[in-house]
């Protein structure tokens, strides 16, 4: 059920997205459509950036300087990290 509604959804993003990028070619010439391309390719980079680099980088980072003991852990910093992490989690779909 998530799986489909996800599947529409990202159909219909790139749908629109080529729909823009084709109407930009076709009514206001090539310097606009490569325009609008390129911004298209931009927004779909930070996108991506952005749901899937910060969990997984923070969280590879945090491990690596606690196993080289830059930083130390304890329970109760260790409890409100996870709890931090569980709402980003929550809120952008991320999924380990």
């Amino acid at each position: 059920r998530v799986f489909t509604g996800v599947l529409v959804g990202d159909f219909m993003h790139n749908f629109c997205d080529g729909l823009f990028i084709g109407s930009a070619f076709a009514l206001c010439g090539n310097s606009m459509g490569w325009s609008v391309t390129a911004a298209t390719v931009y927004h779909e980079l930070a996108q991506e950036i952005s749901r899937n680099g910060p969990l997984g980088i923070g969280e590879w980072l945090i491990q690596r300087l606690q196993d080289q003991g830059h930083i130390q852990s304890n329970k109760s910093s260790d409890k409100k990290n996870q709890l931090v992490l569980n709402d980003y989690k929550n809120i952008h779909g991320a999924v380990k």
